[in-house]
């Protein structure tokens, strides 16, 4: 399998929870992630897809990913089809809880 099945698989996953995904690229830096994903409920995550088989994070990307961890931000690196789904699956959960929760302190009926 290659990598850009995986990718596909974040896309396809983000788009299921009404979400959307952005390929990252920035010239002249080596080691950014693949994929920021945007899901509903104000969720940020980025993801970096990696063959199954053969691959592992160069040096440049353990300190991208562990920068972008220092900042808060959710990152999660992928190497199947089915980690992809789990990720976007449990970060687009957060989002579901997030939007909840600010419906209800938003809501006139509790208040009363």
């Amino acid at each position: 399998m290659k990598e850009a099945v995986v990718e596909n698989a974040v896309r396809k996953e983000a788009a299921r929870y009404d979400g959307t995904t952005r390929k990252l690229t920035s010239p002249g830096r080596r080691g950014v992630v693949d994929q920021l994903v945007i899901l509903p409920g104000g969720i940020v995550g980025f993801v970096e897809c990696k063959r199954p088989v053969g691959s592992k994070l160069s040096a440049l990307q353990e300190r991208e990913i562990n920068s972008l961890r220092s900042y808060g931000q959710r990152v999660a690196v992928v190497s199947t089809v089915a980690e992809a789904a789990t990720t976007i699956r449990e970060w687009a959960i957060e989002g579901q809880i997030a939007q909840a929760a600010a419906f209800r302190i938003a809501s006139p009926q509790e208040a009363t």
